[in-house]
């Protein structure tokens, strides 16, 4: 029965967090960006549906200020690469954090299984037996404590387990998508406070070689794209990354008008193949079909159209369709190119546009 559906917002915030380091006292920041997201049920899917949109997205703010200040990265010291351990903690919050209500849910769910099952069997007379009925409710009840307390216990150990000082003074191992560091400075005109990017050697910030780029979401613009075909390194302009721009899903790597078109040639080539294997494997599988007349079956040949083209648009842009978010809450994607020095290129103006590495002149290197 259908009773109505679940409306979700989702927000993305960034902040700039200043610390000061525990062992030199160095004071460098970092930026901080998050997503959250709320929901509300709208009755019927019409009643109500200003007044549900509002309280998911007070839900989404409330969940992203939280985090925002709450949360953290453990971005290392510029100095001597120690992480605080106030960013560890932080750090460790957004580990498994709906843990807890997901114990309390299975909790209240096998306790209340276990007392119907004890009631029901209470009020069976033939069937009831004090003993069985005893360590039926027993089992039940242990079940119901060692679920939760499991699920809690598997959170505290990877909580835990996380220590990126663990080889301090060496560089620290850091999650995917951990942000730069960045130094602060007094402009004595403004008499603001203006962040720049910590100098960092580019042998270890460029992971190119490792065949994919990791982007943190407000990165992931079209004007940190170098201005290349990602298939064959032709000049082109960037104009789409996004197919759906509302929602920002289904990214797509620049691509020339020449590759287009042959993505374009291999889709259609794709479909036709696709369409005569369905309509054959239809009229195998249902030869009763051709006696109900040849428009029925044109009918079902239309409808089952939709199948192989959706099977050819997808293996007809694998090649640009090559993006995955790998850490929703905290916005990591991770980009993979097909052509290893569209990898080089990207990861190096990304980097450019954090900073880390001086700015230079892409077309001499591509």
């Amino acid at each position: 029965m259908y009773l109505g559906k679940t409306i979700t917002i989702t927000l993305e915030g960034r902040t700039t967090h200043e610390v000061v380091c525990e062992k030199c006292k160095q004071v460098y920041a970092y930026e901080f960006s998050r997503t959250a997201a709320g929901d509300a049920f709208i009755p019927l899917g019409v009643l109500f549906r200003l007044q549900a949109e509002a309280k998911a997205k007070a839900r989404a703010i409330d969940n992203l200020a939280y985090k925002l200040k709450n949360e953290s990265e453990m971005v290392p010291c510029p100095k001597c690469h120690w992480i605080n351990q106030q960013l560890v903690a932080n750090y460790r919050l957004g580990i498994m954090p709906k843990a807890g209500q997901e114990a309390f849910f299975t909790a209240s769910a096998f306790g209340c299984l276990t007392a119907i099952f004890a009631y029901i069997w209470y009020l069976s007379p033939d069937a009831f037996n004090p003993v069985v009925l005893m360590y039926t409710t027993l089992v039940g009840l242990m079940v119901t404590l060692l679920v939760p307390m499991t699920i809690l216990r598997v959170r505290h150990l990877k909580r835990q387990s996380l220590d990126p000082n663990r080889d301090f003074p060496q560089t620290p191992v850091l999650p995917t998508g951990t942000p730069p560091a960045l130094l602060t400075r007094r402009n004595t005109t403004t008499g603001t406070t203006e962040y720049y990017p910590a100098p960092v050697k580019e042998s270890v910030v460029l992971g190119s070689q490792l065949g994919h780029v990791l982007i943190r979401k407000p990165l992931l613009v079209k004007e940190n794209l170098p201005p290349y075909c990602s298939l064959c390194m032709a000049p082109t302009e960037v104009n789409k990354i996004w197919e759906d721009a509302a929602t920002q899903t289904a990214f797509l790597l620049p691509v020339c008008k020449t590759c287009a078109a042959q993505l374009q040639k291999k889709k259609r080539l794709l479909a036709l193949y696709f369409y005569v294997v369905v309509v054959g494997l239809m009229i195998w599988i249902f030869p009763d079909l051709l006696p109900f007349g040849y428009f029925k079956v044109g009918v079902l040949c239309l409808v089952a159209l939709i199948v192989p083209w959706a099977c050819a648009d997808y293996l007809a842009k694998r090649k640009i369709r090559r993006c995955k978010c790998i850490d929703n809450e905290r916005g990591v994607y991770r980009i993979t190119p097909f052509n290893p020095r569209y990898t080089y290129l990207l990861d190096r103006s990304i980097k450019q546009a954090e900073g880390v590495v001086p700015r230079d002149n892409i077309s001499a290197i591509a």
